[in-house]
């Protein structure tokens, strides 16, 4: 595995940002982790990085423990943050040969190529860049060393559609020639789903699922319904059908499960209508939001 946490906690004061995360990313994989804002996702990502120590638990990146060999599995993480730090008083070449002699490893003829491809003035001060070109400049610099590791906090933030496609095209090649592991976290869930083979759902602190994407696209579904007449009482009440909505003269229904026995089920009561509706991996992650948030109030 890529990355092993065992009951990872994280507090802030009465705060509580992680609590008992328990989670595998394999080797190789791009790996997305969702949730809304304050469910732990940065917290999880400077704890992996060593920016922050865990309040209990144990976390494993490459093997290495992260409390205790700080230095050995740094070498081979590249990290973009939500908000990076960069030397406004560095050109950008003179950020990139700074970031050179933090590694063993660094790939110049990569990082030109990122430089020339996304139009980044390479002699300009950063504090004079625009926030596309100081996104743009921090990917890039996150692919310098070859990681094995890329864990990548809401990238391409500023940039625009067409150098935010390049730049994960990019991504993609890189991670294909190097075997590398991307851990990400991105609310341009159309990117993600494009992107990722592996999906976790995060929801205060605490991991709510992990799924492969292609899976969970099979088995979350809607189904849209139109009954002659009253239907019986206990319809809608199978297993998979996680909720039912009105919808002018019928229902729609949101099936985590058992899609195909809830639709045959359904067909054998008289209907005007009856249709499975796919989701995207937006409508899934609105989905579980909605259920943990009504699991909890519940």
């Amino acid at each position: 595995m890529a990355i092993q946490t065992s009951n990872l906690t994280k507090r802030y004061g009465h705060s509580t940002a992680l609590q008992g995360l328990n989670l595998e990313v394999p080797r190789e994989s791009i790996f997305a982790l969702l949730g809304p804002n304050g469910a732990g996702k940065t917290s999880l990502f400077k704890i992996l990085t060593g920016l922050a120590s865990p309040t209990s638990g144990e976390a494993r990146v490459l093997g290495y423990q992260v409390s205790t060999n700080e230095t050995a599995f740094r070498a081979k993480i590249g990290y973009v943050a939500e908000n990076p730090v960069l030397y406004g008083y560095y050109t950008a070449r003179e950020m990139a040969n700074f970031c050179a002699s933090l590694y063993p490893r660094w790939n110049p003829r990569l990082v030109d190529s990122a430089f020339k491809q996304f139009s980044i003035p390479v002699d300009k001060k950063i504090k004079e860049f625009s926030h596309g070109q100081k996104s743009a400049l921090t990917l890039t610099l996150a692919l310098g060393p070859e990681p094995e590791l890329l864990i990548l906090d809401e990238p391409g933030a500023g940039l625009d559609p067409i150098k935010r496609r390049d730049y994960f095209k990019l991504l993609m090649e890189q991670v294909v020639a190097l075997g590398s592991t991307v851990l990400l976290s991105s609310h341009t869930l159309h990117e993600v789903e494009r992107l990722a083979d592996r999906v976790a759902f995060l929801s205060r602190g605490r991991l709510v699922a992990v799924k492969d994407v292609a899976d969970l696209k099979t088995a979350e579904k809607r189904i849209r319904v139109v009954f002659q007449g009253r239907p019986p009482e206990d319809v809608f009440k199978q297993t998979g059908i996680a909720r039912v909505e009105p919808e002018g003269s019928g229902y729609l229904l949101t099936v985590t499960e058992n899609v195909h026995e809830v639709l045959e089920k359904l067909s054998q009561y008289p209907h005007f209508a009856l249709e499975i509706i796919d989701l995207d991996l937006e409508d899934i992650f609105i989905e579980y939001t909605r259920r943990e948030g009504a699991d909890r109030n519940g």
